[in-house]
């Protein structure tokens, strides 16, 4: 201190700021901070660029900058995951291009999660593999599926990390870091029940601004009987992430993710208003046990409608979301 004292304002300045990047550097390292620029803007740590060079170089040639664009993607920065590398992977997986690029980004995907430690590089991970598969093509989601279906068939100790399945997974480095990771938790669930409803409601996978018919519309009531409750189920889940703590509402990996699952939100409170409009109309040509299985639905309904608005009422008072995708 008594040697910085003595230098040249200028120099000591400098010195300040040398210092600075050093801690901030460990603790990038650590993941409890961030590189920051005179400003005061987060920006990628020299740890990170690092990390995204060793990654690059311990694949074959062919998928490093594919393995580049995720790792920095997913970085320990406390940013959403950067729109040009999104951008560059949801190129490299759209239909036409090479379906090997696919199944390496969702394999590279199902590895991070598997041995991944903190919570920001966690959700980052669920939160490209959420834009891959609602903004990206046939090919991308049908390679998707069918890497489900095998690791479901591979046999894991029940802690076992995969893809969404991480209800064991913790942080708990931080007491911020552990309410994070709850978080995050509670949004690989909600992940996987999408997941379950591709085949029963394509239209929950489109695109934004691509349009695509409600197959619960017109369809006949056992169809409704058996998909409704799936719905409802997932309209739990979306409600479940709701940013009760500050924490959740400060973070801004937090409020972009929550920003993917308001998109979504509403296209599942369409799709579920239009379903019971089609139960109401069959209601009374149904059997009696038909319509008592109707009524438990249109009851939890109204119910479900009220805590959707009360989440869009905290998600709307938390404000300062990010607006993503097309």
């Amino acid at each position: 201190d008594d040697a910085v004292e003595t230098m040249p304002i200028r120099l000591q300045k400098k010195a300040t700021r040398v210092a600075r990047a050093v801690v901030e550097e460990v603790n990038a390292m650590r993941g409890v901070g961030s590189r920051t620029d005179k400003h005061g803007n987060v920006k990628t740590s020299l740890w990170d660029h690092g990390k995204a060079k060793v990654a690059a170089a311990s694949v074959p040639k062919e998928f490093a900058d594919a393995q580049t664009a995720f790792v920095k993607a997913t970085n320990l920065d406390d940013l959403p995951p950067k729109e040009k590398h999104v951008r560059f992977l949801l190129a490299l997986c759209a239909d036409g291009g090479k379906p090997k690029d696919a199944v390496f980004v969702l394999e590279a995907t199902a590895r991070q999660i598997r041995k991944c430690t903190h919570w920001r590089t966690m959700l980052k991970t669920h939160v490209v593999l959420h834009r891959l598969l609602m903004e990206s093509g046939v090919e991308l989601k049908r390679e998707f599926f069918r890497l489900v279906e095998f690791l479901s068939r591979k046999t894991y100790g029940p802690k076992e990390q995969m893809l969404f399945n991480i209800r064991y997974w913790k942080d708990e480095s931080t007491p911020d870091a552990q309410e994070l990771a709850g978080w995050t938790r509670t949004y690989a669930v909600y992940l996987e029940e999408v997941c379950a409803l591709h085949e029963h409601v394509p239209q929950l996978f489109t695109a934004p601004g691509r349009n695509q018919e409600n197959a619960l519309r017109n369809c006949d009531i056992d169809r409704l009987l058996t998909v409704m409750p799936l719905l409802q189920t997932l309209a739990r889940r979306i409600t479940d992430c709701e940013p009760k703590s500050a924490v959740v509402r400060k973070n801004a990996v937090t409020k972009f993710t929550l920003s993917l699952i308001l998109r979504d939100s509403f296209k599942v409170y369409h799709v579920m208003n239009e379903a019971i409009i089609n139960l109401v109309d069959k209601y009374f040509d149904s059997s009696k046990v038909q319509a008592a299985k109707g009524l438990v639905i249109f009851k939890k309904y109204l119910t479900q409608i009220d805590d959707l608005q009360r989440f869009y009422k905290t998600c709307e008072e938390a404000g300062g979301f990010y607006q993503s995708g097309p």
